[in-house]
């Protein structure tokens, strides 16, 4: 198609990127200080968004940048890691708005050691904007009380949106301006800064 007239190395908007070639815009940069944030304090953290904001790619990133021989993301040994082999357990659980009532009290009761005494246990909830509104139910008070840090992940800001096209086609080899003025603005109202949608948009 394109690919070969602009002289890409690939489709700028069609591939999953490794970690460390993310764009990082504001959301991005403020949801990875609050998740390192909560990874120091081994407390339960909650990221939402909306379908295409981004959450699992930002988790994807800080959980990439975790030194191996001090975490580990996993879904047992939780007791055996902190005690035996000196690590701190990160439980990331993606999608999570559509986790049981039950589910969710599990995943509550596995950060609780000792009485509350201390915290072996980072958990991570991570999906779609309802699991913030379920977990203010009455239901959930015990959990909800639990989680130290919060954040809603947004799409990009109008400005950012330039620099993020920008940043795309440098990764596929191309240094030139291919998106014009009106275009992105017109991606912009198209998609609100949600990247999922917008990758689709430009490809």
């Amino acid at each position: 198609m394109y690919r070969r007239h602009f002289g890409f190395t690939h489709f700028p908007f069609d591939l999953e990127l490794q970690p460390d070639a993310l764009f990082a815009s504001n959301a991005i940069t403020e949801a990875e200080a609050r998740l390192k944030h909560l990874l120091e304090l081994r407390a339960i953290g909650l990221v939402t968004g909306e379908v295409g904001s981004g959450k699992t790619t930002v988790c994807r990133k800080v959980a990439s940048t975790l030194h191996p021989g001090l975490y580990r993301v996993i879904r047992a040994e939780i007791t055996r890691l902190t005690l035996e082999a000196k690590q701190r357990p990160v439980l990331i659980v993606d999608e999570a708005q559509h986790l049981r009532n039950e589910v969710l009290e599990d995943l509550r009761l596995l950060t609780n050691y000792e009485m509350d005494s201390q915290n072996r246990l980072c958990l991570l909830l991570v999906g779609l904007t309802e699991l913030r509104r379920r977990l203010t139910m009455a239901v959930h008070e015990s959990l909800a009380q639990r989680i130290v840090v919060r954040y809603h992940l947004r799409g990009l800001e109008r400005e950012e949106l330039s620099h993020y096209l920008t940043h795309r086609l440098r990764l596929a080899g191309c240094e030139r301006p291919l998106i014009e003025p009106p275009a992105i603005e017109a991606l912009f109202q198209a998609t609100q800064g949600m990247p999922r949608k917008l990758n689709r948009l430009a490809h």
